[in-house]
């Protein structure tokens, strides 16, 4: 063999061999990048399904908080209401007509505030406006103060029943359409979740 046909030889044969390495050397590479990117796609995918559950849990939870102060509210409002047309009977019927000081007593209108010492213990009474908490606590301890004193004869029956038409005006026109606006403000907000909480606070009342 010539050498100029063996040296021709021996590049046909080096080329050969570099094609078949470099045909190796780029299936691994494509292999490992393959890797690399299911690696990179499965932990960007957990993380966005964490991130969506986590959302998906705090929204649970925050509806589930409204649902349950709405009832609060709910409660609290027909409470103060109720007792807002009791003390105005009794201011009416009792403080404006001067009954005697050892009648008066007898006469106490005893309102409830069952609704309003439950709040103590529930978990949702601070996610209650503060006008609510705070309307409340005064008109029950200013009314109470002057009940107190038209029984002990601390006031004069008609400037007492004055100061309680001031309280129960201020409430019934005042802080009850708010506490009310407010209220029904909760509930369309949940609506609009696909929570009926007007329609399950009236099956309650009917069962």
């Amino acid at each position: 063999m010539s050498p100029s046909n063996k040296t021709s030889e021996n590049s046909t044969l080096l080329k050969k061999g570099t094609k078949k390495l470099d045909n190796q050397d780029l299936a691994r590479s494509g292999f490992w990048l393959g890797q690399v990117f299911t690696i990179a796609a499965t932990i960007i995918g957990v993380y966005l399904a964490a991130q969506a559950g986590l959302h998906q849990a705090i929204e649970f939870d925050d509806l589930q908080t409204r649902q349950d102060n709405y009832y609060l509210r709910s409660a609290l409002y027909d409470e103060v209401r109720d007792n807002v047309q009791i003390l105005q009977q009794y201011n009416n019927e009792v403080m404006l007509k001067g009954t005697p000081g050892h009648l008066l007593k007898a006469k106490n209108p005893n309102i409830s505030t069952f609704v309003w010492e439950a709040m103590k213990y529930s978990e949702t009474t601070l996610s209650t406006p503060s006008f609510y908490l705070t309307e409340t606590r005064r008109f029950y301890s200013k009314t109470n103060d002057i009940i107190n004193k038209a029984e002990n004869s601390l006031l004069g029956k008609k400037y007492a029943a004055e100061l309680l038409k001031n309280q129960l005006d201020r409430m019934r026109d005042i802080v009850l359409p708010k506490m009310r606006q407010d209220t029904e403000a909760v509930a369309e907000y949940l609506q609009a979740k696909e929570i009926d909480v007007i329609a399950i606070k009236g099956k309650v009342a009917e069962e």
